[in-house]
């Protein structure tokens, strides 16, 4: 008989020094341990959740594994290597609250998909984030077309300022009308 209820037979007499072990071999990995361990991974994963004391040592194991990984950045914070302190360096901007509060991370997320078809001329692409003055045209072109559906003629008059654009309307009269 099992020794807990929600502990599976195919786990309820595994030795939990090994299973430690097994865990601790495969990063905390569940799917893997259970493969190494001959049994189902949901059977383990319910072994985990029964007993605390092997949920303390898998915590254990994880976080072993993210102390060696902070110890890592922080002496490739301090490389000889420049490309690796960079890298170090943008990993703990992107990845800390206290960056976050420096205004390091931001809620913009960026993303490039880009389809290479050999048959086509070479072109080149600029990329460039957002500002206001696109919000403030986007805006603009919004209340340009609200206006045209009320059948107003809306006229956008610019000489290549951004600032310099006006919008001008009036009402639709019928020499407009009869020109369309």
């Amino acid at each position: 008989m099992s020794p807990h209820p929600a502990v599976p037979a195919a786990v309820a007499n595994l030795d939990l020094a090994v299973v430690v072990e097994v865990l601790a071999r495969h990063a905390c990995n569940v799917t893997d341990a259970a493969r190494d361990l001959g049994v189902p991974p949901s059977d383990l994963r319910r072994l985990l959740w029964a007993n605390p004391k092997l949920q303390d040592e898998a915590f254990e194991v994880v976080e072993a594994r993210l102390d060696t990984a902070e110890k890592n950045i922080a002496e490739a914070l301090k490389s000889e290597d420049s490309r690796r302190r960079d890298a170090a360096s943008f990993f703990v901007l992107r990845n800390t609250a206290r960056a976050k509060r420096r205004g390091w991370i931001t809620s913009s997320v960026a993303s490039v998909d880009i389809t290479v078809n050999a048959n086509l001329p070479p072109r080149q692409i600029v990329f460039r984030w957002r500002n206001e003055d696109d919000d403030k045209r986007d805006a603009e072109a919004a209340e340009a077309e609200r206006l045209r559906e009320e059948g107003k003629t809306v006229i956008s008059v610019g000489w290549g300022d951004p600032d310099g654009d006006k919008t001008i309307e009036h009402e639709a009269n019928s020499e407009d009308s009869n020109k369309d």
